[in-house]
């Protein structure tokens, strides 16, 4: 694989409240996909008017960052435990994660990402379990 590839993403995005409450949505952008030392990155422009940054890394821990409108870093470490911070320009939110799986397969051409995590909501009064999908296709 070359260094830097332009990519088609598909992002599905699941969400449930206690079990309840089932919110899901889909994303399709294009990106790039950067091989480097330890793992990879992908970036792409996020729905808040800014650019969200994937990064792999070689030992299954996997650190997501959103800029634009909303600004949140949310760090993934296969079943461990971890803290998410999101910030608007009204509010700024912690919340502690549990992840539960990380998945990726990067391909010459192609690949697939899967993250499992729940979020502790204290306003809520609960935890959000949260799984994304993410597949993608080289141009």
């Amino acid at each position: 694989m070359s260094k830097t590839k332009k990519v088609d993403l598909f992002i599905k995005v699941f969400q449930n409240l206690k079990g309840n409450i089932r919110d899901e949505f889909e994303l399709f952008t294009t990106g790039k996909l950067k091989q480097r030392k330890n793992g990879y990155i992908i970036e792409y422009e996020n729905e808040y008017n800014g650019v969200s940054t994937i990064a792999l890394k070689d030992n299954r821990s996997v650190d997501i960052v959103a800029n634009g409108d909303i600004f949140y870093i949310l760090n993934l470490n296969e079943k461990k435990h971890t803290k998410f911070s999101c910030n608007t320009k009204d509010t700024f939110s912690y919340f502690n994660v549990s992840t539960r799986n990380i998945f990726f397969e990067i391909g010459e051409e192609d690949g697939r990402i899967e993250f499992e995590y729940d979020l502790e909501i204290d306003n809520l009064g609960g935890m959000l379990g949260n799984r994304i999908d993410i597949s993608f296709r080289a141009h």
